[in-house]
């Protein structure tokens, strides 16, 4: 019955940020787009990486492509998403916008060589989508588990951080043992770190 009731709560909270999401104007999207990529790539703990786990945003996410271009002009090696059976993600490196397909659930994917699913625990870094955050870095996805998955795998082990609009950092998000956290939140306004995230949230 508990596990229900987080469920339910979950579930309107995410369609009263994707209702948020959807309000938002184009020029507002971009704008925040170039002021995250801005405030991502001064990070310290961006700094010198050689390896990067990211995502091509879609729709009215916090625009990842201005990032994505920034670390592949600067030789990083930019690893992305790939959906595989199980709710597992699989890796590709990207090699320009050119190079990406459509794939399900109407997301963009890499149609290079796939790296495996243990490509990301070799990342010196890891920027993932979400709805939202609260305040123990516990992170609200979308309902399918696939980066619950990605965080279980890399064990905050690799620096983790999810990208946000500045609306969407929260108290509290409901939460359950299976939801993990990650060390850090950016939004077009800022940077929030939080405490490593070592261990599952019960």
């Amino acid at each position: 019955m508990v596990h229900d009731d987080v469920s339910a709560e979950k579930g309107a909270l995410r369609r009263r940020l994707l209702s948020a999401r959807e309000a938002l104007t184009g020029p507002e999207i971009s704008e925040s787009g170039r002021a995250l990529t801005a405030l991502v790539l001064d990070q310290p703990e961006l700094s010198g990486v050689r390896r990067v786990g990211l995502y091509v945003s879609v729709g009215a996410e916090p625009p990842t492509g201005s990032l994505l271009d920034s670390f592949h002009e600067r030789g990083v090696e930019v690893l992305l998403p790939v959906l595989a059976e199980n709710r597992r993600l699989d890796w590709a490196l990207y090699a320009g916008r050119s190079t990406l397909a459509p794939a399900r659930f109407g997301l963009l994917e890499p149609t290079g060589a796939r790296e495996g699913i243990d490509a990301v625990c070799h990342a010196d870094a890891v920027l993932c989508p979400g709805l939202a955050v609260d305040a123990t870095g516990t992170r609200l996805g979308r309902g399918g588990g696939y980066y619950d998955g990605v965080l279980d795998r890399i064990g905050g082990r690799v620096w983790t951080c999810v990208l946000l609009y500045a609306s969407e950092v929260l108290d509290v998000v409901p939460a359950t043992s299976r939801d993990r956290r990650v060390h850090a939140a950016a939004t077009p306004t800022g940077m929030t770190r939080f405490e490593t995230p070592t261990t599952p949230r019960r």
